[in-house]
C-alpha cells in the first residue's frame, strides 16, 4: 500500500475498496464492500505525517487502538457506528456504515439557509448525541456541517467523533507540545482551541453555536485570508447578530447563539441539550428573554413542532458525505505563537492607554541615599570609617535593588492561566446534565450516565421515573469524599400518579465516582420531605352535566395531548390497572419513540352495556423521517375506582 490515494480494488481487512468518495489532508475515505458480513460500508484510512516504521508512527498506532476503542463503544442512534478498526500495511483505518443521504453541508449548498424549525430539529438530534458522548468522556472537537450526516429518511448522524484527537496523537512526537499541523477547522474553532488549551464539552457547545449560525444564515460568521486571521476573530470578535440581517429570525435566537459562543467557557450552556431547549423556547416565545440560572434548572415539556416533510422512511439505508474535511495546513510562526502574540497585544494596549512603566515609577518611589552626617568631635576616626563603610554598603545595596526591580518591571507580564473547574464543580455540572436529559425525555442518555450493575436494566431504571413529569433542581457544590463526590440536591418533582398529579419535594444527595477520567452516578439518597396536590388535575373531572360519551372523548383527547407534549408519565397513567400491570413504562415510551405529532379525529362514540364507552378515532401521525402515517384506533373508556381511564385499545395502520 504505497499510494493510499489510489486503492480501488484493494482488500483491506474484510473490506474491498471500490471507490474514493472523500479526501483530506489527514485521511481518505472509500466506499467499500465488506465480505463478512456482506454489506456496503465506508472505510476511512488515516494518513500518517511520519514515516512508517518510525518510533513516532509506532506510538501513534498504539494510541490509535486506545482512542478508537473508546469511540467504538459509543452506541447512540445519532452517532455513526464504528463497525471495525484495525491496522494493515502500517495504515490505521476505521470501518463505518455508508450513509447515502449526504450531509448538512450539502443541504446548505443546495438549499441555502434552513428554516428555523428545521434547524432546531437538527440541533436537538445533535445535542442528544453530544450529551451522550460527553457523559461517556468523549469530546467531538471538530463539529461542522460536513460532519452532520443525513440518512435517507432525513435523520441526523454525527460522524468523525474523536478523529481530531486521534490525528493529534499521529502528528505529535515524544515531548512535543506544539502540533505540526493545524488540527480541526479554523472557521469553527473555540477560542481555547486557538490558544492551544485543553478542550472540554463546552468546546463542542461553542462549535455547535457556530454551526447553528451557519444553518440559519447559510454562511460562517468569521472569514479571513489565512487561518490565523480567522482564529484571531474567534478570539476577539463576537458572532454577528442574525436578526439585523434576517428579520424573520427572532432576537431571542441570537441570544441563544451568543451564549453558546461566549469567549469564556463558564458563560456557555452547561450542556448541549440545555442549548437545544433554549432554542425551542426562543422559537415559541421570541420576545421573552431567557434568564439563565447557574444552579436551578426548570425545564417544562413542550410539544415538538417541526415542518412536515413527506419523505417515506427507508429502513436499513446507511450513509456518508465527506465534504469539507478538516483543514490540515502547516502552522505558520504566527499560528504557532498565537497565545504569546495575543498576550503581547494586551500588554501594548495597556501601555498605550496611559499605564506607567514599572521601572520609572519604581525609580521615583525610592529616595536617593542620604550621605552620612559629619562625625562629631568626640567620635574617633575608627568610628567614622566604620560608618562610612556601612553607608557605602547601603548605597550599593539600594542601587542594586533599584536596577533589579527596574529590570523585572520591564519584562512582559507572564500569562495567567485560568484555572479549570474544580472536581466538585464538574460533578455538579454532571448532575445538572443528568436531570436535563430526564426533562428532555432523553432517557437512554440519562441511563448511560449511571454505573450499571447486572441487575440495573434500562427498563428497571425507567420504571423509577414512570410518574415523573418534570423536575426543578437546586444543587450545591460537589463535596469530595475520598474517591467519591457527593452533590447535595433539592428536587421539586411534578408527578403523575394513578388518580392525581402532585408536587413532591426530595432532599439529599447524588453520589458520583470518577472512572477512567469521566464521572458516573453510583447512587442517590433522596428521601421525600413533602408532597402536595398540583393545581393542575391529571385528567378531566366528570361533572354532573357531562355525558359519558363526552367524558370518554375528553379522556382520549387528553391522552394524545400528553403524547404530543411528550408527557409520557401523564399519558401512561391514563390507562387502567390491567394495562399498567402488563405493560412496562419503558415499552410504553419506546412505542412513541418515533412520534413527533399525532392529529386525532373522533369518528364515533358508542355507549356499551357495562357503562363503558367505545371511542373510534383516526390518527394522522407525523413520525421521524419525517413521514406521515394514518392509523385507525378503537378504545374502551370507563370508570375505575371513580376515575375515568382507558381500559382497552387497539390500533391498525391504514397507510
Amino acid at each position: 500500500m504505497e499510494n493510499p490515494h489510489d486503492l480501488t480494488g484493494t482488500l483491506l481487512g474484510t473490506c474491498r475498496l471500490e471507490q474514493l468518495i472523500g479526501q483530506g489532508g489527514s485521511s481518505v475515505v472509500y466506499l467499500a464492500q465488506q465480505l463478512r458480513p456482506q454489506r456496503q460500508v465506508a472505510v476511512k484510512i488515516l494518513l500518517p505525517d511520519h514515516p512508517q516504521g518510525s518510533q513516532i508512527h509506532q506510538q501513534f498506532l498504539r494510541r490509535f487502538e486506545d482512542e478508537a476503542d473508546i469511540i467504538a463503544r459509543l452506541d447512540h442512534k445519532h452517532i455513526i457506528q464504528i463497525f471495525e478498526y484495525n491496522e494493515q500495511y502500517g495504515y490505521a483505518y476505521l470501518v463505518m456504515p455508508y450513509i447515502s443521504g449526504g450531509s448538512l453541508l450539502k443541504r446548505l449548498k443546495q438549499q441555502g439557509r434552513l428554516p428555523l424549525q428545521q434547524a432546531a430539529w437538527y440541533l436537538s438530534q445533535a445535542a442528544d448525541a453530544l450529551d451522550y458522548a460527553h457523559a461517556n468522556g468523549v469530546i467531538h472537537r471538530d463539529l461542522k456541517p460536513g460532519n452532520f450526516l443525513l440518512r435517507s429518511n432525513g435523520e441526523l448522524v454525527l460522524s468523525d467523533f474523536g478523529i481530531a484527537h486521534i490525528m493529534q496523537h499521529m502528528n505529535q512526537g515524544p515531548g512535543l507540545t506544539t502540533p505540526s499541523l493545524l488540527l480541526g477547522t479554523p472557521e469553527y474553532m473555540a477560542p481555547e482551541m486557538a490558544r492551544g488549551e485543553a478542550v472540554d464539552y463546552t468546546t463542542d457547545i461553542y462549535e455547535l453555536g457556530i454551526v447553528l449560525y451557519q444553518l440559519l444564515s447559510g454562511d460562517i460568521p468569521f472569514k479571513g485570508e489565512t487561518p490565523y486571521t480567522v482564529l484571531l476573530k474567534h478570539l476577539e470578535e463576537c458572532v454577528p447578530l442574525l436578526h439585523h440581517s434576517y428579520p424573520d429570525i427572532p432576537a431571542s435566537v441570537d441570544e441563544v447563539i451568543q451564549r453558546a459562543t461566549a469567549k469564556r467557557r463558564k458563560e456557555r450552556y452547561t450542556s448541549a441539550s440545555q442549548m437545544a431547549q433554549a432554542l425551542h423556547l426562543a422559537l415559541r416565545t421570541p420576545q421573552q428573554e431567557e434568564h439563565g440560572q447557574t444552579h436551578i434548572i426548570t425545564l417544562a415539556v413542550a410539544p415538538r413542532q417541526f415542518e412536515p416533510q413527506l419523505i417515506p422512511p427507508t429502513v436499513g439505508v446507511l450513509h456518508a458525505s465527506y465534504d469539507n474535511r478538516p483543514v490540515q495546513a502547516s502552522v505558520t510562526p504566527e499560528q504557532l505563537f498565537l497565545p504569546a502574540l495575543t498576550q503581547a497585544a494586551e500588554v501594548r494596549s495597556q501601555q498605550s492607554s496611559g499605564g506607567k512603566v514599572f521601572a520609572s515609577s519604581a525609580t521615583q518611589s525610592i529616595p536617593a541615599p542620604v550621605p552620612p552626617t559629619s562625625p562629631k568631635s568626640h567620635r574617633s576616626s575608627k568610628h567614622f570609617a566604620l560608618l562610612l563603610i556601612l553607608a557605602l554598603c547601603l548605597f550599593a545595596l539600594a542601587g542594586t535593588g533599584i536596577m533589579a526591580y527596574a529590570q523585572f518591571a520591564t519584562q512582559p507580564t507572564a500569562p495567567v492561566s485560568t484555572p479549570g473547574p474544580s472536581l466538585g464543580e464538574r460533578a455538579q455540572t454532571y448532575v445538572h446534565r443528568y436531570y436535563t436529559n430526564m426533562n428532555n425525555r432523553n432517557y437512554r442518555a440519562a441511563y448511560q450516565m449511571w454505573l450499571h450493575t447486572p441487575t440495573s436494566t434500562y427498563c428497571n431504571f425507567l420504571q423509577g421515573y414512570a410518574s415523573t413529569e418534570q423536575v426543578a433542581i437546586k444543587t450545591q457544590l460537589g463535596q469530595v469524599k475520598g474517591d467519591k463526590i457527593d452533590v447535595p440536591i433539592t428536587i421539586e418533582a411534578t408527578e403523575a400518579l394513578s388518580s392525581e398529579r402532585v408536587i413532591s419535594t426530595y432532599q439529599g444527595y447524588e453520589e458520583l465516582q470518577q472512572i477512567n477520567g469521566s464521572f458516573e452516578l453510583i447512587t442517590g439518597v433522596l428521601p421525600q420531605t413533602s408532597s402536595k396536590p398540583s393545581p393542575n388535575p391529571l385528567i378531566p373531572v366528570l361533572s354532573p352535566v357531562t355525558s359519558k360519551e363526552q367524558q370518554a372523548q375528553s379522556v382520549i383527547l387528553q391522552f394524545y395531548t400528553y403524547i404530543n407534549q411528550r408527557d409520557y408519565p401523564a399519558a401512561y397513567h391514563l390507562w387502567g390497572q390491567y394495562f399498567l400491570s402488563h405493560t412496562q413504562y419503558c415499552d410504553f415510551v419506546d412505542g412513541y419513540t418515533h412520534t413527533r405529532h399525532d392529529d386525532v379525529q373522533v369518528n364515533t362514540l358508542t355507549p356499551l352495556g357495562d357503562g363503558t364507552v367505545q371511542v373510534d378515532i383516526t390518527i394522522t401521525a407525523q413520525e421521524d423521517g419525517p413521514a406521515t402515517h394514518t392509523y385507525t384506533a378503537s378504545y374502551t373508556v370507563g370508570q375505575e375506582s371513580g376515575t375515568w381511564k382507558i381500559l382497552h385499545g387497539t390500533q391498525n395502520l391504514v397507510q
